[in-house]
């Protein structure tokens, strides 16, 4: 078992607005991400439709740190970076809501 935290990025964008929300995303967020040392695992979307439709979406992309000092780097490089604050004002009028919540394997701890 490896010492990782996951971090679960849940975003629900506004209807119609799906295909928008991943590809700033993917093209803005994600190089930026990993350059603090973050790994996107996964990234899905809820309900499985076309993205381009007049529904909203909820987009969850799952990324991984190395373990505690990786989560604590993350944190304060991203705090210390206006381009994230920049980049989460920019997505507002795209998104209903969005929330990140931190997590670890529970065999650690139970």
């Amino acid at each position: 078992m490896t010492d990782e935290v996951f971090v679960l990025d849940r975003i629900t964008a506004q209807p119609g607005q799906a295909r928008a929300v991943l590809d700033a995303y993917m093209a803005n967020y994600v190089p930026n991400a990993a350059e603090r040392g973050m790994t996107l695992r996964h990234s899905w979307v809820s309900p499985p439709l076309a993205l381009n439709g007049s529904h909203s979406h909820t987009l969850t992309f799952i990324w991984s740190v190395a373990g505690t000092p990786g989560w604590w780097q993350m944190r304060l490089t991203a705090a210390f970076d206006p381009s994230v604050g920049a980049f989460w004002a920019a997505l507002k009028p795209l998104i209903i809501e969005r929330s990140r919540t931190f997590h670890e394997e529970a065999s650690k701890h139970v």
